[in-house]
C-alpha cells in the first residue's frame, strides 16, 4: 500500500513541478494503451472504489468499535486514503483523464453491509480487520497487474 501511495504522490509532485503553464491536454486517444496503467480500462474506477471502501469502512469503525487500537487504525486509514484519493485525482487530471467519482463496487457495498450487520464490539472488530485485509490485498493485486 505504501508503494502505491508513494508512486501516486510522486506522480502528483512531478505534475506540480512544471514552471511553465502546461499545454492543453491532448485529445483522448482513439485506442486504449494497455501498457499505461492509468489508461487500462477500469483501473481508475477500481482504484477509486478501493479507496472509497477503505474510507467508508473506517468511518463505520469509528462509529461501531470501542477498541482504541481499531479506532486509531481507522483514523489512519481515513487520513491515508483521503490523501491517496486526492493524489490519484490530481495524477489523473494531469494525465488528461477525468477522475472517477468515489463510488463503491457492488462487492464492496456488500462487504460494507456485512460490516454494519456484524454489530459492535469484538464481532465488528474482527469483521473490520478481515475486510481491511481483503481490501488491501485486492488493491495490491490491482496495482501489481
Amino acid at each position: 500500500m505504501r508503494k502505491m501511495a508513494i508512486l501516486i504522490a510522486g506522480a502528483a509532485l512531478l505534475a506540480g513541478c512544471q514552471t511553465a503553464p502546461p499545454p492543453p491536454p491532448p485529445p483522448p486517444p482513439a485506442t486504449v494503451d494497455l501498457n499505461n496503467p492509468l489508461m487500462a480500462p477500469g483501473f481508475l474506477a477500481q482504484a477509486a472504489a478501493g479507496n472509497e471502501f477503505e474510507i467508508q469502512s473506517s468511518q463505520l469503525a469509528l462509529q461501531m468499535s470501542q477498541n482504541p487500537a481499531v479506532r486509531n487504525f481507522a483514523n489512519l486509514m481515513i487520513s491515508d486514503h483521503a490523501r491517496l484519493s486526492q493524489a490519484m485525482a490530481g495524477a489523473a487530471t494531469a494525465a488528461g483523464l477525468t477522475p472517477p467519482a468515489p463510488t463503491l463496487l457492488p462487492e464492496q457495498q456488500a462487504a460494507l453491509d456485512q460490516l454494519r450487520a456484524a454489530g459492535g464490539g469484538p464481532n465488528f472488530d474482527m469483521a473490520y480487520k478481515s475486510a481491511q485485509v481483503t481490501g488491501h490485498q485486492q488493491a495490491l493485486s490491482l496495482f501489481q497487474n
